[in-house]
């Protein structure tokens, strides 16, 4: 039995209470994984040495939340924070990447007035996937953050592009 029919008052479609169920607990996870990353996220960025410097570039990623642009043809939008976000996992690590992400997550979420459990999911899946990312670089190009050491940049072409990857599949 398909788990999506249509009310015939209303003409929207329902789900099933196994479905919805089912999304309810997906989210839960989503949001409490994202959560022990954004805690992690936390500790890394405490040790993390220039605190103006990535705090200021966080508090830019913030303000993009403001900037987007729209597409009349699909119903979507592009934002700049991405830039952001890549610009400090590559100085910085993946910690302070990892909550100017989700920052910016939580203010575009409630400037664009979700539901209080749309807002925790966002904030908690995209921190986590930039958690998960910035890692994956780190571990693939053996480096470390810009701020700290000097890389030479053909080490850490593939390990951008498996960032990337990650970032943009999660």
């Amino acid at each position: 039995m398909d788990p999506i029919r249509n009310d015939p008052i209303v003409k929207k479609p329902i789900r099933s209470s196994s479905a919805s169920s089912a999304l309810t607990r997906y989210i839960a996870v989503v949001v409490a994984i994202g959560t022990l990353a954004l805690l992690r996220a936390a500790v890394e960025s405490a040790a993390t040495p220039q605190p103006l410097a990535w705090l200021t570039l966080s508090a830019v990623t913030l303000a993009s939340a403001w900037f987007r642009v729209n597409f009349k043809t699909v119903s979507a939008t592009q934002g700049v924070e991405d830039t952001f976000c890549i610009t400090s996992t590559l100085l910085f690590g993946p910690g302070p990447a990892t909550l100017a992400q989700a920052g910016h997550s939580l203010v575009y979420s409630l400037r664009r007035r979700r539901p209080l459990r749309q807002v925790a999911f966002n904030t908690a899946a995209l921190g986590l996937s930039m958690w998960a990312s910035a890692h994956t670089f780190y571990w693939l190009s053996g480096v470390a953050p810009l701020a700290v050491s000097c890389a030479p940049i053909t080490q850490g072409v593939v390990p951008l592009l498996a960032m990337e990857s990650v970032d943009f599949s999660l």
